[in-house]
């Protein structure tokens, strides 16, 4: 079915089925610490320094310009150029903290991400294939129109995506343990209002209706067995999301309207991520390599 709401436009749909329908999917053997580890080796070559557990707590803007990157523990960085893969609105917020930056626009409420996800992941004490469970990705949505929407409950069951990475070919390679994951859409506010007891009995009930609704579309095996197979099981939520990223509502795309060049209303501030518009984790990536290139290095090299 088509989308009614959400915060992609349709390019963006269209760059997404390419991707995956036409192109393939690709996954790294050693997962994306693999591609990061090529960024970090080529950030020490250039004589960069990374920070890591200091969260940016302010970015102080003064005539237009960032003057310092204030980290959580107090300490002020400066550069000459800023990229943030805050978010937008996340990095909207950074530049008003200490109060010295108003912009024409304080915020923008219609371009605030709001869609997020619940992820179940189980660990097998085999591989999914063993079990007839012989695909990589599968989308399912078990009604006549697809909602691409907030869901009005904790989790809309009734579409999501499995993923089974053991069933990926990595060549002579395979991943020892199998793992089954099912990511459906979720509401960040109604998670969010949970208290801590509440939170943890929705996890455990939630996880278990995720997986159910999942199953329904793989080849048929009885509960009591996978739940004897499984030697460990997890899931994040929408309020996940946000406590490790940031991230407004939970979103994993970000604002609908993306800064394609980058650039913000503050001269020396330069947006990367999923609001420049590159998508997923590779599209991350990608993201912070071309923003650098085209506002950062460029500079330098001419």
């Amino acid at each position: 079915g088509s989308a009614r709401e959400g915060d992609m436009d349709l390019s963006q749909f269209a760059i997404m089925f390419r991707s995956i329908f036409l192109e393939g999917l690709a996954r790294p053997y050693e997962g994306v610490r693999r591609l990061t580890q090529v960024l970090l080796a080529r950030l020490r070559e250039s004589g960069a320094e990374r920070y890591m557990g200091c969260g940016v707590r302010e970015l102080r803007v003064e005539n237009g310009r960032v003057t310092g990157v204030v980290v959580n523990g107090g300490t002020t960085l400066t550069a000459g150029a800023v990229l943030s893969s805050a978010g937008a609105e996340e990095t909207r917020r950074l530049c008003r903290a200490s109060g010295r930056h108003k912009e024409e626009k304080e915020s923008e409420p219609d371009n605030v991400g709001r869609l997020s996800f619940v992820e179940t992941i189980s660990v097998l004490a085999c591989q999914p294939a063993d079990l007839g469970w012989k695909d990589t990705i599968v989308f399912f949505n078990d009604s006549e129109r697809f909602e691409y929407a907030v869901p009005g409950d904790l989790v809309d069951p009734r579409s999501g995506v499995i993923c089974f990475p053991n069933n990926f070919d990595y060549g002579d390679r395979k991943l020892e343990e199998g793992l089954f994951r099912v990511t459906c859409l979720a509401s960040y506010d109604r998670w969010a209002a949970l208290s801590e007891s509440e939170y943890r009995e929705c996890k455990r009930a939630w996880f278990d209706r995720v997986t159910a609704s999942a199953q329904r579309f793989l080849a048929p095996v009885e509960s009591a067995a996978v739940e004897r197979l499984t030697v460990a099981r997890d899931m994040f939520t929408p309020t996940t999301i946000h406590r490790y990223t940031g991230h407004v509502n939970g979103a994993v795309y970000g604002a609908p309207r993306k800064a394609r060049d980058g650039t913000t209303a503050v001269g020396n501030l330069f947006i990367c991520g999923t609001d420049q518009g590159f998508l997923g984790i590779v599209g991350a990536l990608l993201s912070g390599i071309s923003i650098a290139n085209r506002h950062v290095l460029s500079k330098r090299e001419s």
